[in-house]
């Protein structure tokens, strides 16, 4: 007898309204129309303001497209430090109970399934030193988008201790780039960077 095969169904990706106000609040600072990039994106603004409505990833990378179009180059690293932990507060009250940095970022690890369905963050210890990887689940993710998560992870480890932590080193998958390109990554990162990486991720002291 021949089995019919069992197709499986998965559910659309989907990231928290919370992000994308925040990237809209950052793309305003930019001096991007926050109006047209919601009407460009097609993004439902009803279900923007609602803090428990989930935005679809499809719509979350048609809304980057449009920033790294429209926006300053290195569009992800101008973004990025726009962002802070003041746009998702419900990480932002889990890190104020965390006893160190490294519980911080297992902290933001864990939240950040629930902020985007789009990746995650994978941590590799070695000695002293502690790498954050961000795993995008979309084969479409650009490098501006790793690029501008890696500074709010950095920002919120600076925020959480009221101080600016010392990064290693950094690696980032931005290549070609102008002098004053990698002048305003070095401004931002403020370590050593590595461009042209595959496995772009960040450095910190496990302590």
């Amino acid at each position: 007898m021949n089995k019919t095969p069992i197709m499986q169904t998965y559910a659309p990706l989907t990231v928290s309204s919370s992000w994308i106000r925040a990237m809209l609040d950052g793309a305003s600072q930019l001096g991007l129309d926050r109006d047209q990039l919601i009407q460009q994106a097609n993004i439902d603004v009803t279900g923007l303001m609602d803090p428990d409505q989930r935005i679809s990833l499809v719509s979350t990378l048609s809304l980057w497209r449009l920033i790294e179009q429209q926006g300053p180059k290195p569009v992800g690293v101008h973004l990025g430090q726009k962002l802070t932990p003041a746009h998702f507060p419900l990480l932002a009250f889990n890190l104020v109970h965390s006893q160190s940095v490294f519980e911080a970022l297992r902290a933001v690890s864990r939240y950040t399934d629930i902020v985007s369905e789009g990746g995650g963050f994978e941590f590799r210890v070695k000695g002293e030193l502690v790498s954050i990887h961000y795993q995008a689940n979309a084969a479409d993710f650009s490098y501006h988008q790793i690029d501008a998560i890696l500074l709010l992870l950095m920002r919120t480890v600076n925020w959480l201790v009221c101080r600016d932590v010392p990064v290693v080193s950094v690696k980032v998958r931005a290549d070609s780039l102008t002098k004053e390109e990698i002048d305003q990554y070095q401004k931002a990162f403020l370590a050593p960077i590595e461009y042209g990486q595959e496995d772009a991720h960040i450095i910190y002291h496990v302590a």
